[in-house]
């Protein structure tokens, strides 16, 4: 109440009703659009085989669990946004009211969490990764390449790194002299080094596989 108030005499009672009508026009254009091509479904539905029945029923009961996917984290975003606002408002405000806002945001927050703990996992990744599929279907045939090679180079650049701090790692331990006073931490120590040694092997190897994996995806990008 208090905050309707405020924003009352920020913004004056017509600009609020205002932004209340056309929030509330807003979400029924979506309601009604989404109706629409439900409706549409159904009706092409029922014009059709029983195989092609059930495809659209697959259909519609996917697009049913991505909105509700979508709305999940949408609500968790936003409940999010909230509650940093209300942390910020408390730290530069602490009043009994913002104290009273930054809780129910918090609590707000953790039910969201709840929501979202609540999902099956498959239909997350199936979500992630329908948004992976659009974002590439938007893409041309050369940026799909050059975005390919970025990750492939990434990669690359990370595990030579890797493997050249476990190959520098002798040169830099043998170079600190102070340690020879610690025998027990130099020796902990080459242990380590000994152990990054035979996991060296693994990054080689990974290395190895990623460098075949880029080619082979080019070769495949450049026939296709």
């Amino acid at each position: 109440m208090n905050l309707f108030k405020e924003l009352v005499k920020k913004y004056g009672l017509g600009m609020i009703l205002s932004a209340a009508t056309l929030d509330g026009y807003r979400r029924q254009v979506i309601n009604d659009r989404n109706n629409n091509v439900l409706e549409e479904i159904n009706k092409q539905r029922n014009e059709l085989s029983s195989e092609r029945r059930a495809a659209y029923d697959k259909a519609i009961e996917n697009m049913s669990q991505n909105d509700k996917n979508k709305s999940a984290m949408l609500r968790y975003n936003d409940a999010a946004e909230e509650h940093k606002q209300t942390v910020e408002k408390y730290n530069s405000n602490p009043t009994e009211y913002t104290k009273n806002e930054m809780t129910k945001a918090h609590t707000k927050l953790d039910e969201s969490f709840e929501e979202i703990k609540k999902l099956d996992i498959s239909e997350i990744l199936s979500s992630l990764y329908n948004k992976y599929d659009e974002y590439l279907s938007s893409l041309t045939p050369d940026k799909i390449v050059c975005l390919f090679n970025i990750i492939i180079d990434g990669l690359l650049f990370s595990s030579f790194f890797s493997v050249l701090s476990i190959m520098l790692s002798d040169n830099i331990i043998s170079k600190i002299a102070f340690l020879e006073k610690y025998p027990k931490i130099l020796n902990l120590l080459k242990l380590r080094n000994n152990i990054n040694k035979k996991v060296s092997k693994i990054y080689l190897l990974m290395h190895f596989n990623i460098i075949i994996f880029g080619i082979l995806g080019n070769i495949w990008m450049f026939f296709i």
